[in-house]
């Protein structure tokens, strides 16, 4: 089933979650407004956002927090955007200029920090710790994802588990964090209390150990899933697809040479 096709069930939440978005954007500093809308409104299929509100339907959640919580991953996406753009030097996003082609890095970066505090005081609103905790570990954990991107920038030596690593970190873990939302969600309109998956250690997961049994993993990457088979490792395949063509990386051009490219853990076992 597409993304497409799920759309219709949650059209009314959807306008909802715009309204939140909308609603929470306002400041009284005219910039982060300007800047603010201009990436909000410049697209997007809504992939997280709409994950808090299926998982949260399906989990039989009657109320307006998953709302709050769907704007809420939205705002978080948004900022990592925002920041993604200026450390990547990037023009061009979704076919129109990006905010800091516009508006400059440093309103860029700034209003991508306003967005994650206001993330945060709306995340507040649910009075619930272990939604706090989801989503202050998941940007943390992004955060990481983008440092460790930013060391392996046009590294064609890259291992494959820091690859996944990386990816996991930047992406999948946002996902996460929004399927997480919508059950606990649901769990605590019932009275239950959601409990911590058995399989994953919170504190530092990898690629390898994630895919396990009894586990709905999101893809990797679009160019290939790995093979998994209990007891087993995942297997290589046979290329890793290529990073970006070699090109400038102000942050660590000058310390390329003599640190290296990063290193499997598992490499010579």
């Amino acid at each position: 089933m597409s993304p497409q096709q799920l759309y219709p069930l949650i059209a009314d939440d959807l306008r909802a979650v715009d309204a939140v978005i909308r609603r929470r954007l306002h400041s009284d500093v005219v910039l982060i407004r300007q800047v603010a809308e201009y990436i909000i409104g410049s697209g997007g299929k809504r992939l997280r956002p709409a994950l808090v509100l299926l998982t949260a339907g399906a989990m039989g959640y009657r109320g307006t927090h998953h709302h709050e919580l769907a704007a809420v991953i939205e705002f978080i996406h948004t900022a990592t955007l925002l920041h993604d753009d200026v450390v990547d030097e990037s023009e061009l996003r979704r076919g129109r200029q990006t905010a800091n082609a516009l508006f400059g890095n440093a309103a860029s970066v700034l209003v991508g920090d306003f967005l994650y505090s206001r993330a945060f005081q709306m995340m507040v609103a649910t009075d619930s710790m272990r939604v706090m905790q989801v989503l202050a570990d998941a940007t943390n954990t992004i955060a990481e994802g983008e440092v460790m991107q930013l060391l392996n920038c046009h590294n064609a030596d890259i291992e494959l588990d820091d690859y996944l690593q990386v990816i996991r970190c930047k992406t999948a873990k946002l996902f996460e964090a929004a399927a997480r939302l919508g059950a606990i969600l649901g769990l605590r309109s019932r009275g239950d209390q959601p409990t911590q998956c058995r399989h994953r250690n919170p504190t530092r997961p990898t690629a390898t150990n994630d895919r396990m049994p009894h586990r709905i993993d999101l893809p990797f990457s679009s160019g290939f899933v790995p093979r998994w088979r209990p007891g087993r490792r995942a297997t290589r395949p046979r290329a890793v697809p290529a990073p970006a063509a070699p090109g400038h990386c102000p942050a660590i051009a000058h310390s390329r040479d003599r640190r290296g490219p990063l290193r499997s853990s598992h490499q010579g076992e």
